[in-house]
């Protein structure tokens, strides 16, 4: 009976050691549930997605770039490119062989390529269609090929320092595609896959497209004609002048609207690392040059405005040479009394010196100020300058030689800007090249209008100064090569030599030659810049800027429909022959 009792009692404590060890266990199961599922929950989630699930980038297409037309400046088209997974390739010597020819890239970089430590590697993105082809048909292990798009600029210079490009893997590096590169490419998608433990797609499992939103379309205030020909005619001016370069710029006067703006030299866009990188430069905004001559109607705007001047008044030349302490200030021609008219149309330097110094550095620099010099213009492009517009504590010198252009430095852009307020009644209205910003659909989102962002002087005396600018362009101005039969054109001429930023003063006989003006003078639909980087031989802006004008004006006039005044053509008024040569 005794030993019945124990066993029973050593049977009972068996039981609840093992009832025991199992709650135990329990609890153990329990805990571990709680810390998986609760407090490391998202965390382990996470890292089984990282496992089971591949992430895959979907670049949408690039928005398209059109003229305000809606002619084709910049699209997208499909490519093939070629990629390699190392760790499936069975035979990287054989493989690097055969896409070696294939792919036109060195064997051993190939094989490198190859022999890397990584899931994926590109070994040529955006190849012509036959050669992602030819790399499919071979059906080599590890290699694939997949598409993409690549941006293409199917009229090849045309407009290329405005566009800007685009990088291999879609993002704007200059200009417009740079500035607007947020809109163009739109927002990057990316496609989640469920894959197994071997990085099979599971065969029940559908992607999930997150976040996909294709780029916007641009539509530019550029006139794809326009923007040929002042391309052409540039080239043609500079390569005439054996220049360095050149620069031209067409706006509308009435709205800030740039028809064209183009840079010689050029490039392609298409296959933009083939060249330097200076010559990728828009520097029609990014360069600031001493404007010259062509400086001074803004002088005498001033001068007229506050009524400091009347345009008859007269003013003594000093016969070619004037003295301001120990420096001289010389004309090319010896004038004698000039009335403030005869100034800007003979293109005085001392005439122009003596207004700025009546008027003093504060009016001067006020007036500069106004039309927009010294500050960059807003335009909707990257990389803009300022130029250089120094505080008015100026020397009597330093006033004298700003008033006719040296000692100060604009933009391309800034110059034009500033005669387009000469033309429409003394307004600074804001330059873009962005008219109208679409969805995928084509549907507008945006749409831009002309923006005024002062007022320079009154339009009186915007009307008194394009008056004496008429004069410029006629046979006894500086700028009879500018003219254009039938129409009355108001510009001025500028020829400025190039200072020496390394070691002070300027460079012997460097120059910048340049013209810039609106027409028709009494209803301006155009204001034109050309300036000429270093021409050879004939240096004056009269003589090699203005006849660049006198043909990208012309040609443009005819594009858009505006056609010579009769009683102009009949008169036979602004004819080409006389004239001077600054």
């Amino acid at each position: 009976m005794r030993l019945r009792g124990t066993a029973r009692d050593w049977m009972r404590a068996r039981f609840m050691g093992l009832v025991a060890f199992l709650c135990c266990g329990l609890g153990v199961v329990v805990f571990q549930a709680y810390r998986i599922q609760i407090l490391h929950g998202d965390k382990l989630r996470a890292e089984i997605q990282k496992i089971y699930q591949r992430e895959v980038t979907v670049v949408p297409a690039r928005g398209s770039i059109y003229d305000r037309n809606g002619e084709d400046l910049a699209i997208s088209i499909p490519v093939d490119s070629v990629y390699a997974r190392p760790g499936r390739i069975e035979d990287p010597v054989g493989t690097a062989k055969r896409l070696s020819a294939i792919l036109e890239l060195d064997y051993e970089t190939i094989l490198r390529k190859l022999k890397q430590d990584a899931p994926f590697v590109w070994l040529k993105r955006q190849v012509v269609p036959l050669v992602g082809s030819r790399v499919r048909s071979l059906g080599l292990p590890g290699i694939g090929v997949v598409q993409e798009t690549r941006r293409f600029y199917p009229n090849l210079e045309l407009a290329s320092h405005l566009l800007g490009f685009v990088g291999v893997d879609g993002q704007g590096l200059e200009g417009i595609e740079f500035q607007y590169d947020g809109l163009l490419k739109g927002e990057t998608s990316r496609l989640i896959v469920d894959h197994d433990a071997l990085g099979r797609p599971l065969g029940a499992a559908e992607g999930v497209v997150v976040a996909r939103r294709d780029g916007k379309n641009l539509v530019l205030t550029i006139h794809k004609e326009i923007q040929y020909i002042a391309e052409q005619r540039l080239l043609e001016g500079v390569e005439a002048a054996k220049a360095k370069g050149g620069m031209t710029i067409v706006m509308d006067p009435r709205t800030g609207e740039i028809l064209a703006m183009a840079n010689v030299p050029t490039f392609n866009p298409n296959t933009y690392k083939q060249y330097p990188e200076g010559t990728l430069k828009n520097r029609c905004i990014t360069d600031s040059y001493e404007p010259g001559s062509a400086f001074k109607p803004f002088i005498v705007a001033g001068a007229i405005e506050e009524k400091a001047f009347r345009p008859s008044d007269p003013i003594y030349c000093e016969s070619g040479a004037y003295r301001i302490h120990d420096k001289v200030i010389r004309d090319i021609h010896r004038y004698g009394t000039l009335p403030l008219s005869g100034v800007i149309q003979k293109s005085s330097n001392i005439g122009a010196a003596k207004i700025g110094l009546s008027m003093g550095a504060e009016r001067v620099y006020s007036y500069i100020r106004r039309f927009g010099f010294g500050r960059p213009t807003g335009v909707d492009l990257p990389g803009e300058a300022s130029g250089l517009l120094r505080p008015p504590k100026w020397a009597p010198i330093e006033l004298a030689t700003i008033s006719f252009g040296q000692g100060v430095s604009v933009t391309a852009l800034q110059l034009a800007t500033a005669f387009s307020a000469l033309a429409n009644g003394g307004r600074i209205m804001r330059p873009y090249v962005v008219k109208e910003i679409l969805d995928a659909q084509g549907n507008t989102v945006e749409r831009r209008t002309p923006q005024q962002v002062g007022q320079a002087i009154s339009p009186t005396t915007a009307a008194e100064v394009t008056k004496i600018l008429v004069s410029v362009v006629s046979s006894e101005g500086t700028g009879s090569q500018a003219a254009v039969e039938g129409f009355k054109i108001a510009g001025k001429t500028g020829t400025a030599q190039k200072p020496d930023l390394r070691n002070g003063g300027y460079m012997k006989g460097k120059y910048v030659a340049s013209f810039v003006g609106f027409a028709p003078a009494n209803d301006p639909r155009l204001c034109v810049l050309v300036a000429v980087d270093e021409p050879q031989g004939n240096i004056y802006g009269g003589q090699t800027a203005a006849p660049i004008f006198r043909e990208i004006l012309k040609d443009a006039m005819g594009i858009l429909g505006i056609y010579p005044e009769e009683r102009l053509l009949a008169q036979g008024k602004n004819g080409s022959a006389g004239g001077g040569a600054l």
